[in-house]
């Protein structure tokens, strides 16, 4: 687009007649009318600034943000049985704690986190009253899950809890806290609460260990050693 700009420096000179108000007329005409300096300036208004059109967002950003969110939740379990419910109540508290996981890792990663933890709790679920016993307290984000394995109305036999399977429930925790996923901010309240679990549970893990070896040591004592020249009257 062109802009013309005149700029004129009027004389007293006189009008001879002729019509300068017809926008026709010749710019030589009026350069000779008025006697004037005429100077010519062109200006291109296609170098003038635009203002910028906001950076659109693109699919694959819209793509990485979405993989980022932690608001996925594994499905929960139809509740065919006890264990079932303490499922499904584990993945309650997780999402009212907005405990979630990306796309990518719900079917795995969030699956696994869910499956652990429930498998702890319905193992230590009958053993309360004994981990109390010993000043052993479970976090209280888990405190409420409790009461779900009632061995008394199956009529099974009372459950015993051994070293042994308690230190695998431990080290099955322990890999699972190792996943980058805990160490998201959003997930610090439940890396706290599944660090407190572990080091409790050691705890009784040790006492169940140094238990078997007083027992261990007191049955040995025990054990009548006999020599081979000893002898009996029947």
């Amino acid at each position: 687009m062109l802009i013309h700009l005149d700029i004129e420096r009027r004389t007293t000179a006189k009008k001879d007649g002729t019509d300068i108000t017809d926008p026709n007329t010749p710019m030589t005409v009026i350069v000779d009318l008025f006697k004037c300096n005429y100077l010519h300036v062109m200006k291109d208004t296609d170098t003038q600034k635009s203002t910028p059109c906001p950076e659109k967002t693109n699919a694959f950003q819209i793509m990485m943000t979405a993989r980022r969110r932690y608001d996925k939740f594994p499905e929960e379990r139809k509740p065919v049985n006890a264990k079932d419910r303490l499922y499904n109540d584990v993945l309650k508290l997780m999402f009212g704690k907005k405990y979630g996981f990306t796309p990518v890792q719900v079917e795995t990663v969030g699956k696994r986190v869910v499956s652990t933890l429930t498998d702890t709790l319905w193992y230590i679920d009958p053993f309360h009253d004994k981990l109390l016993g010993r000043g052993i307290h479970i976090p209280k984000i888990f405190s409420d899950l409790k009461g779900y394995y009632d061995w008394r109305s199956q009529k099974k036999k009372t459950p015993v809890i051994t070293s042994a399977c308690l230190k695998e429930h431990i080290d099955i925790m322990s890999d699972v806290l190792m996943y980058p996923w805990f160490l998201n901010s959003q997930m610090s309240e439940l890396r706290k609460s599944w660090t407190e679990m572990i080091e409790s549970l050691m705890k009784y893990y040790r006492f169940l260990e140094d238990q078997k070896q007083r027992t261990a040591s007191h049955h040995k004592s025990e054990t009548t050693v006999r020599s081979l020249t000893d002898k009996s009257v029947l």
